[in-house]
């Protein structure tokens, strides 16, 4: 089951993180703003971070969660939620 669901998703399209882009910026002319305007916010540390993304290590991540609904009876008694995940 795993292989499968691992083949499934790496057969999809992979959109990597996105962020902002300083250059393109810079050519609009509003680096400075969105600078500022993230840092008055607390969100200067954001503006710098380069997340990648892994597409094979996405996919192996995503191939092996396992998710596991509560019965109609648990549900209702117990009052947390639909299910719960496992890896």
């Amino acid at each position: 089951m795993y292989q499968e669901h691992y083949n499934a998703l790496f057969s999809m399209d992979f959109v990597e993180t996105k962020y902002p882009h300083d250059d393109t910026m810079r050519d609009l002319g509003i680096f400075e703003d969105v600078e500022l305007v993230l840092k008055n916010m607390q969100l200067g540390k954001f503006f710098s971070h380069r997340m990648e993304s892994y597409k094979e290590l996405t996919c192996e991540f995503l191939a092996s969660m396992k998710h596991h609904e509560f019965d109609e009876l648990d549900r209702a008694e117990l009052d947390r939620g639909w299910g719960y995940i496992t890896f």
